[in-house]
């Protein structure tokens, strides 16, 4: 559990904020950041409010209380630094995918597509595709300088419409990526692959909350 000190925040880098002087007042996406320390063995702390101290240790018991498992490894992949879980959790995605299918009636003949599926959208979520034109920062950029429109607001990057993010593979990547083909791609496994793509934010949004509320309650 998170102990008490009047030390400071020994990784400073980590953002942590110390505004509230009893609940904890972090972002569980900061908070699993500490994860990434686990196998250095340093006993790094972050203060997340004030006087109290977390340490890894502290933020793998809150992220035990998720009870999903790809939940739990997407976190500790995404957030946590802990790539070396990132097979186990294709894997676990796998066969939430076969789950999820089940609860939906969907049929299919082969759980290799599935297992395909359920990869590609895991790997979509740890590692958006950035736009070409701004890099990600949602401003046009050119020979590596943002440029800014003359009025007070900066111009939107005309290639991504102010999302910073790439234009999605084509239907006919997707389908060979599933070994599938494009008609069957448009006609049915497009559909679930944004279905289960849906179902991948939703658990990691239960799982956030139920990190922050294990870090309130201690």
């Amino acid at each position: 559990m998170a102990s008490k000190s009047n030390k400071s925040c020994s990784t400073p880098e980590l953002g942590c904020d110390r505004t509230s002087e009893k609940k904890v007042n972090v972002s569980p996406r900061v908070a699993l950041r500490l994860l990434s320390l686990q196998s250095t063995g340093m006993d790094a702390t972050c203060a997340v409010s004030t006087g109290w101290m977390w340490r890894w240790s502290d933020v793998s018991w809150a992220l035990a209380r998720v009870n999903n498992r790809t939940a739990s490894l997407f976190l500790r992949v995404k957030y946590g630094g802990q790539e070396r879980f990132l097979s186990d959790l294709v894997w676990w995605a796998g066969m939430e995918a076969r789950e999820f299918f089940a609860t939906k009636g969907w049929q299919y003949r082969s759980a290799t597509t599935v297992q395909k599926l359920a990869e590609m959208a895991v790997l979509d979520k740890l590692a958006p595709r950035l736009c070409k034109l701004c890099k990600g920062v949602d401003r046009p950029v050119e020979k590596g300088i943002l440029f800014f429109a003359n009025d007070p607001e900066p111009a939107v990057c005309r290639e991504c419409q102010g999302t910073g993010l790439g234009r999605p593979p084509s239907s006919r990547a997707r389908a060979r990526q599933l070994e599938i083909s494009q008609a069957q791609w448009r006609y049915r496994w497009g559909f679930r692959f944004h279905s289960f793509s849906e179902h991948l934010e939703e658990l990691e949004h239960v799982a956030l909350q139920i990190i922050y509320q294990a870090m309130s309650e201690s």
